[in-house]
């Protein structure tokens, strides 16, 4: 079906409603890519279960026009630009820099797409920095400045078309539905939490989801899976991730799929291919939130991690993150299904309780089901709270399983970080 052919119409009045939503991103200190796992080689025998995939270009978003990023650059002042160098240095916060407005915040806002864009040959001209130590710090930075300003860059939004009338799958919080977007086979995927919004909600928070989606945007690694921007045309407005269509499906399904492949050689690579993905959103300050096997995707026999931080950002829209959806507690740590046990109060994933789901994806990926996978969920809160967890996979080494048991400790504090995960990782071998 195409756009002609349906009753769409595009949804108006963004623009006014980008100050209805507020959400606070704090400044984060210089952030460097921490060292992650080569993958190891293919394997001899390649599934033959699956169907051969289409041919489909990969959507490039477009960069600005170079004319246009230099006029921006000229455009700010020259105590912005010193501002702007010293807050990525991390020698000041960026309090003068998220209060710029009009033109002067839409130009900074050009002056971050492109920066984020470059190869590093601008952040020497202009920054005379490094972009791979900077780059997590700028895309705080862009979000805070389009909250505060109530701009949004126009490469966020992307328009598609051939949208078929009913979802093809979902899942979680969104329907999944297949659409073209200039030549490119891609996913859309509605979100589920916007559907019994009334217009008015609609539009402030879009404007809040937007500005989460900046951050995403701009993530970029063989183990996550790209954002290529938002739709808000389709579905009476109701806004829709557009991402990558990826034929073959979750891991679990894979695996079910192609049962010829699952050596323990080849759990291990996807294993690390987790571990490495995870390494990198934590990296860039993103934490996933809903880390399970439903939301790790399978192209070409390589792991990607989807849906990260849709749970915490529904949870923003309802002011409850809610730790018993869609069964999604079998990999939840004890201190998100139980925070009274902690003292604490709010029910927001960290990156430690990533750490404790990354645990559980270990073992449902050895034991090709979910954790806890005879009880319900009531039954699964008691007993994660009561320090039970699940039994050693047969085929999976003591090394791993120590490893699994340091991961999904009780106490948030003793758990490793993702990082020395992916150390130990390496020096097991994997």
């Amino acid at each position: 079906m195409s756009a002609n052919n349906n009753s769409t119409r595009r949804w108006k009045g963004l623009s006014g409603a980008l100050k209805a939503a507020r959400t606070i991103f704090k400044p984060k200190s210089n952030i460097s890519v921490p060292q992650t796992l080569p993958r190891p080689p293919p394997l001899q025998h390649q599934p033959v279960s699956q169907p051969p995939i289409p041919p489909n270009s990969p959507f490039t978003r477009p960069t600005p026009r170079r004319q246009d990023t230099i006029s921006a650059w000229n455009w700010l002042s020259t105590s912005t630009k010193q501002q702007f160098k010293s807050y990525l240095e991390g020698k000041a916060d960026w309090t003068p820099l998220i209060v710029l407005k009009g033109d002067d915040a839409k130009n900074a806002l050009k002056v971050m797409q492109a920066l984020n864009d470059d190869d590093h040959s601008l952040w020497q001209k202009w920054l005379g920095l490094e972009k791979d130590s900077c780059q997590g710090k700028l895309i705080h930075l862009e979000v805070k400045l389009a909250q505060e300003s109530g701009e949004l860059p126009e490469f966020l939004f992307v328009k598609t078309d051939d949208v078929t009338r009913d979802a093809i799958n979902g899942g979680g919080c969104a329907d999944v539905y297949q659409g073209n977007l200039e030549g490119s086979n891609v996913a859309l995927k509605r979100l589920r939490f916007f559907v019994n919004m009334t217009d008015d909600e609609k539009r402030a928070n879009t404007a809040h989801f937007a500005r989460e989606a900046l951050m995403w945007i701009h993530l970029k690694h063989p183990n996550v899976i790209e954002l290529y921007g938002i739709d808000t045309e389709w579905f009476h407005g109701t806004p829709c991730m557009v991402m990558p269509w990826v034929e073959e499906t979750n891991i679990r399904s894979y695996m079910a799929k192609n049962q010829e492949l699952l050596t323990v050689e080849q759990l291990n690579v996807w294993i690390i291919d987790v571990a490495n993905g995870l390494t990198y959103l934590h990296s860039r300050g993103v934490i996933h939130g809903d880390l399970r096997g439903a939301n790790i995707l399978m192209e070409n026999n390589v792991a990607k991690l989807t849906d990260f931080g849709l749970s915490v950002f529904e949870g923003q829209l309802s002011r409850v993150y809610r730790s018993n959806r869609g069964g999604a507690c079998h990999w939840l740590a004890p201190e998100i299904l139980k925070p009274e046990l902690f003292n604490v109060i709010s029910q927001r994933p960290t990156k430690q309780s990533d750490v404790y789901s990354f645990a559980m994806v270990c073992y449902e990926i050895y034991a090709s089901q979910r954790p806890f996978n005879e009880f319900n969920d009531a039954q699964v809160i008691e007993k994660v709270a009561d320090k039970q967890r699940p039994s050693k996979p047969k085929a999976m080494s003591d090394d791993l399983f120590n490893l699994t048991e340091d991961c999904w400790t009780h106490f948030p504090t003793e758990r490793p970080e993702i990082s020395q995960v992916v150390t130990r990782l390496g020096e097991y071998g994997m």
